[in-house]
């Protein structure tokens, strides 16, 4: 490799860790492993996304999209252009979400409750809850998807 060649190589090298030099601790592997992969290959672009530090002590969670702009004759990126994005507002209301869900789970089951919801237009069944199969000694996989559970398991005279 003449010299050339090797100081963009190092340069692309130095390019990913000072990106994920801000990281996270927990976060750094991953974030190096995803921006390798997407620059090094010549048709995706590079997507991570991970917590970073802001100047006040917080951690922000962002998402970095890049793709490599021109690469060397031996296919390495020597320019790796890109955007940052702050979801921490996104990945907060996941995570309250998340907890709401399992929230709903623990409230269903300790009361025995099974959900259910249909299209009243269609009369299609949209969604059965875990706790509803549950109640009738079933579990979700022992149907298809796109079965009509419903009026499977109902009875005839009904």
């Amino acid at each position: 490799m003449n010299k050339i060649n090797k100081t963009k190589f190092i340069i692309g090298t130095s390019i990913i860790a000072g990106f994920t030099s801000g990281c996270a601790s927990g976060d750094k592997p991953f974030a190096q492993k995803d921006l390798s992969s997407g620059y090094m290959n010549e048709s995706e672009t590079a997507k991570l996304h991970g917590t970073e530090k802001a100047k006040d002590g917080s951690w922000r969670w962002i998402l970095s999209k890049g793709q490599a702009a021109e690469r060397d004759a031996d296919g390495r990126p020597t320019q790796l252009p890109g955007t940052h994005l702050d979801i921490t507002e996104r990945k907060e209301a996941e995570a309250e979400l998340q907890n709401l869900q399992q929230t709903l789970n623990i409230a269903l089951e300790a009361s025995n409750t099974g959900i259910w919801k249909m299209d009243p237009i269609t009369g299609d069944a949209l969604y059965y809850g875990d706790q509803w199969f549950k109640q009738l000694g079933y579990r979700r996989d022992d149907f298809s998807p796109g079965q009509d559970v419903f009026s499977i398991l109902l009875h005839p005279d009904d």
